[in-house]
């Protein structure tokens, strides 16, 4: 009498292969390499040493 022979060990297994292929899903959207920012030199230049900061509009008194 194996695990499959049983309903509750039917229902384990069941409830194991959904969340495999959910973290499946998850881990292919959020984690895909399509979607990681570039990291490059340049953009990691750019990202440090920004241009030019933007002043605050003055205030009238």
């Amino acid at each position: 009498m194996g695990l499959k022979d049983r309903p509750l060990g039917r229902e384990i297994a069941a409830v194991l292969v959904i969340k495999v292929i959910a973290i499946a899903v998850i881990w292919g959207v959020f984690f895909n390499p399509d979607t990681r920012p570039d990291v490059g030199p340049a953009a990691l230049g750019s990202h440090l040493l920004p241009g030019p900061a933007l002043t605050a509009p003055e205030r009238k008194r």
